[in-house]
């Protein structure tokens, strides 16, 4: 069955009469031809004047210029895609670099229509704990003679005119800030009328920086930045898929990238072919993501060579024991929670009971850490109390002192957990044995996270940054550590990879080691299982797999039997 594609236009340069009217589309030629486009060109470079830039484009920024250049002039099909480098080679530059050009190109042409009062600049949309972040970039890399316009869009004092937005060449934003102020309507005239000031511009280019914040295309943050209005979108994210292939559907939804930004398209042409020949149907999505997706790692090589020299990088795996209070506290904790999903699943109620299934886990996660993060309840509330107490120090506390006391004073060491009450008790014993740190979580300002970062960058008295997963895991640059400490296993390892490369990224001088800190015989057994399953289906995905799946393989013969059959 052919799903009809339903495209709006979001071009600034059409008329807003034509918004909402639909194209059908119902085969993918052109994402054939895109693909074998990219198949038989070289990749060229594409650099800016000298004395633009502050600091000279790497040869892969160079490569990433000009194609990102090449899919903003296209009209074959969106206007825009993904930038997927690793984490730390550079994206933000790119962009900024992107910014430029065009600025440039403008100034060298006359105008050659009335430009709208409300027709934007480019509108940086990304997690709040790198907001600075940006506007620092966006100061620092850029010429004194070719400054760009930059409005931190953040704050209770920010504008609430779009003309006056309008009027800047950069907005820099939050996620929680555009699902706020745009109006999620199929309707655009129903947007713009009840939509705040982010909304009502019409942007000459969104980028959303660490756009996995989007992979569920049922949140309200993913539809409300598939709802701005846009002529080019970009998504950065050195992580595209973090789950499951559906990920990358939220993207295409965002980036108008037809006949795959419908889910029943999606599903038709990506979902089922993998899952009735996953060789074939990996290979195939390979091959869509050949046109809008460009994907650099630090692996990569450039003429035999790697893209960027780095120092390297070691991870340790540390499977540690128990003490016998903890595992006695698990072991009950465990079993209780084992005869509880045994009763659900003899009723037939495992879903009807999924949140509470879920926070069983977590309590089986948390007390793998520390005993006192799982909260009193009739199973474990009596003879275990004593464990609770905030001067016991866990398996895990042990080993990050222990790794602190053998590493000594002079290196500086990132330590991060998925929980604040974590952090607290780590910092609890950071205190009382003289450890000088500074601590960043999602419950600090801007003002106070940005204050924490630079003191541990520049003074050498301290020791440790404590970081929360969620906060701390995006964007920052931290490359004054040269050690990693990973806390607490999470689900997606690709959110462990973003933490280690807040140090191991473009500026770090020194060889970079990583300690992740496990429990045998418990759930994070089952965890670092799950973990190898999740990299496997993002290596098949995006062609990193050197097995028979790679990208590297396809062939102009195996594209067009991969479209027509």
């Amino acid at each position: 069955m052919n799903c009809p594609i339903y495209i709006s236009s979001s071009s600034d340069d059409e008329d807003e009469a034509q918004e909402d009217a639909p194209t059908t589309i119902t085969d993918e030629k052109r994402i054939y031809q895109a693909a074998l486009q990219d198949l038989n060109q070289p990749k060229t470079e594409k650099d800016l004047p000298p004395g633009v830039l502050a600091v000279p484009l790497m040869r892969h920024q160079k490569i990433a210029l000009e194609w990102m250049r090449q899919k903003e002039r296209s009209f074959n099909n969106c206007m825009g895609g993904i930038l997927a480098d690793d984490q730390g080679l550079g994206k933000t530059i790119s962009i900024i670099a992107l910014i430029l050009l065009q600025k440039l190109k403008s100034q060298s042409k006359p105008v050659k229509k009335r430009r709208s009062r409300r027709s934007g600049g480019t509108l940086v949309v990304c997690p709040a704990s790198v907001v600075k972040q940006w506007a620092k970039e966006l100061d620092d890399k850029v010429s004194l003679q070719h400054k760009l316009s930059v409005c931190v869009y953040h704050g209770s004092k920010r504008p609430n005119d779009p003309v006056e937005l309008a009027k800047y060449d950069v907005v820099v934003t939050t996620y929680a800030l555009v699902t706020n102020e745009v109006t999620q309507n199929s309707q655009a005239n129903i947007r713009r009328r009840f939509s705040g000031a982010l909304g009502r511009v019409k942007w000459s280019r969104v980028v959303l920086d660490e756009a996995q914040m989007i992979k569920n295309h049922k949140t309200q943050v993913a539809r409300a930045c598939s709802c701005l209005r846009a002529k080019r979108r970009w998504c950065l994210s050195g992580t595209p898929i973090q789950n499951e292939v559906w990920d990358l559907f939220s993207y295409f939804k965002f980036l108008r990238y037809h006949p795959y930004a419908e889910a029943c398209s999606f599903s038709q042409r990506i979902i089922i072919p993998i899952s009735k020949n996953s060789l074939r149907g990996y290979k195939k999505l390979q091959a869509i993501l050949r046109g809008i997706l460009l994907r650099r790692t630090k692996e990569t090589l450039l003429d035999g060579q790697p893209i960027l020299h780095l120092p390297p990088k070691t991870v340790n795996l540390t499977k540690a024991e128990f003490s016998p209070e903890e595992s006695a506290f698990y072991k009950e904790l465990e079993a209780s929670s084992q005869s509880k999903f045994e009763t659900y699943a003899a009723a037939g109620t495992v879903y009807k009971n999924y949140v509470y299934i879920l926070v069983m886990l977590l309590r089986l996660r948390q007390a793998c850490d520390h005993p006192q993060l799982v909260k009193t309840s009739e199973e474990s509330h009596g003879e275990h109390l004593a464990v609770k107490e905030s001067d016991f120090a866990s398996t895990k506390i042990k080993a990050v002192m222990e790794t602190l006391e053998s590493l000594g004073k002079q290196v500086k060491i990132l330590v991060f957990s998925q929980w604040t009450g974590m952090l607290d008790l780590v910092e609890y014993n950071f205190v009382r044995n003289g450890v000088t740190f500074r601590r960043l979580d999602g419950t600090m300002s801007l003002v106070a996270r940005d204050k924490a970062v630079k003191e541990f960058n520049n003074d050498p008295s301290v020791q440790v940054m404590l970081l929360s997963l969620k906060a701390g895991n995006l964007g920052l640059n931290m490359v004054s550590a040269s050690h990693v400490i990973i806390l607490d296993l999470w689900w997606n390892p690709t959110t462990e990879d973003q933490a280690i490369d807040r140090a191991h990224r473009i500026g770090q001088t020194q060889a970079v080691t990583v300690t992740r800190i496990s429990i045998k015989d418990t759930i994070e057994d089952r965890i670092l299982a799950l973990q190898e399953e999740k990299r496997i289906v993002v290596a098949s995905a995006l062609g990193e797999d050197p097995g028979e799946l790679s990208a590297t393989r396809l062939t102009e013969q195996e594209l067009e039997y991969l479209f027509f059959g």
